[in-house]
């Protein structure tokens, strides 16, 4: 299990080995996987703004929330792969992020990592 502790009310998602898809264009968006490990697909990403990832929950670096990178919605990369148990994703307001999201890393998984692979 994971215990999230946060002075703000987050949109949860919980990856699990299936797929599953979320429209994002909200600031607090905390991805949480018990299992340690998810991935991320960008399938759009629309608008001028930014889509900004951190590890953890919260309000800032107070409640060990920190900014892990920034993209503008026009750079987003294909795939964000993280093996933190739980991430935030902020959205800023004039944009949308689309994205599939799992928990599933390893040979059944669209995104095949084997020991020895570099990124």
């Amino acid at each position: 299990f994971t215990l999230i502790l946060s002075n703000i009310e987050p949109n949860v998602f919980r990856p699990i080995h299936e797929v599953r898809s979320a429209s994002i264009n909200s600031a607090n968006n905390v991805f949480v996987s018990p299992s340690s490990g998810m991935l991320l697909k960008t399938q759009q990403c629309k608008g001028s703004g930014n889509v900004t990832i951190f590890s953890g929950a919260g309000k800032g670096e107070i409640e060990d929330r920190y900014q892990l990178r920034s993209w503008p919605c026009k750079s987003m990369p294909d795939w964000i792969i993280t093996f933190n148990n739980v991430i935030t994703v902020q959205v800023d307001d004039q944009s949308t992020f689309e994205v599939d999201y799992s928990s599933l890393l390893g040979p059944k998984s669209s995104l095949n990592v084997q020991p020895g692979d570099a990124m």
